[in-house]
């Protein structure tokens, strides 16, 4: 933190004198520098990185790159992060739908949430400067991340102006779900007795523990495209689960050996869509968007994880 107190603003004009001292070409400077203004060296800088020769030092880049293909990767990144939004919703929107419908009509009761049985209890573990913490995560947990959730909705929902807590003011499971945030919603699902819910994970034709680890993947994705971040090249941390044949599934989803890359996303997302919509063009857009930047020399399809006959792959789910 010391260092950065030493840094030196520079001008536009100087950034790109900056990029040009460290072998970055440029076919029109007056026109980068515009680029500068509007979008930013730190945002840019997120796709010229890994074109550095020396990752850590950053002092030369590797021979031939230009800011223009830099820019065009940017752009790509863009439109995709648009279209894996727009997927997002999609499913976010389905699955609170169904999850909600088929536990209030099985159980007769639009407020199922509060009863404990319809629940398991799990224990999460996460790190703190290194050190390994635990949490348990159950029925009382959920009604703790219900309160926290809707009290942050108050704010600026009129539906939740009088809102106490959720046990003092009970609210049906079709609002409730509409109330939450994906990744909270997520959490919940994971945490509902297999039993209870059986209708949705067959309606996609996946066990349980699968969607329900497809789902925090897309999760993941959704925040990554909402906060503008890398995503056609980055590794993920959350990854998607492959899928065995068995007795009751006749499909095989192999992604291990590329469950960090974007492909293995790119995969689930067309699955859960075709799912939901089965005559959906989503992945063609997708897999064209692709095509149409794959000119792009900085552009590495081994990155993205795409590799043999990935388009078919994708277009025959």
């Amino acid at each position: 933190m010391a260092d950065l107190l030493h840094l030196t603003p520079l001008a536009f004009h100087d950034q790109i004198e900056l990029l040009k001292s460290r072998g970055m070409l440029f076919d029109d400077e007056e026109r980068a520098e515009k680029y500068f203004a509007y979008i930013g060296y730190h945002r840019l800088s997120t796709y010229w990185n890994a074109f550095y020769q020396n990752i850590k030092e950053r002092d030369n880049f590797i021979k031939g790159v230009k800011f223009e293909d830099i820019l065009n990767l940017y752009i790509f990144d863009r439109k995709l992060r648009v279209l894996f939004f727009e997927a997002s919703e999609r499913i976010e929107i389905c699955m609170k739908v169904l999850l909600s419908d088929a536990l209030s009509v099985s159980s007769n009761n639009p407020f199922w949430y509060k009863d404990a049985n319809f629940f398991n209890t799990r224990i999460d573990t996460y790190y703190i400067n290194e050190i390994a913490q635990k949490e348990i995560c159950d029925h009382e947990w959920i009604i703790k991340k219900l309160n926290e959730n809707l009290q942050k909705s108050k704010k600026s929902d009129l539906f939740l102006k009088g809102f106490k807590n959720i046990n003092d003011t009970p609210i049906p499971s079709w609002e409730l779900v509409n109330l939450l945030t994906f990744g909270t919603f997520s959490n919940i699902m994971s945490l509902i007795k297999g039993d209870k819910s059986a209708s949705v994970y067959e309606r996609f034709g996946l066990p349980k523990r699968i969607l329900d680890n497809w789902l925090e993947c897309v999760v993941g994705v959704r925040n990554i495209c909402a906060h503008y971040s890398l995503l056609y090249r980055r590794s993920f941390s959350t990854t998607p689960m492959s899928l065995s044949k068995s007795k009751k599934r006749s499909v095989n989803i192999n992604l291990e050996y590329c469950k960090t890359t974007f492909y293995a996303q790119f995969f689930i997302f067309n699955y859960l869509i075709k799912k939901i919509s089965p005559t959906s063009t989503w992945g063609n857009r997708v897999v064209d968007l692709i095509k149409e930047y794959l000119g792009n020399p900085l552009l590495s399809q081994e990155k993205m994880g795409l590799s043999g006959d990935w388009e078919s792959q994708i277009l025959s789910l």
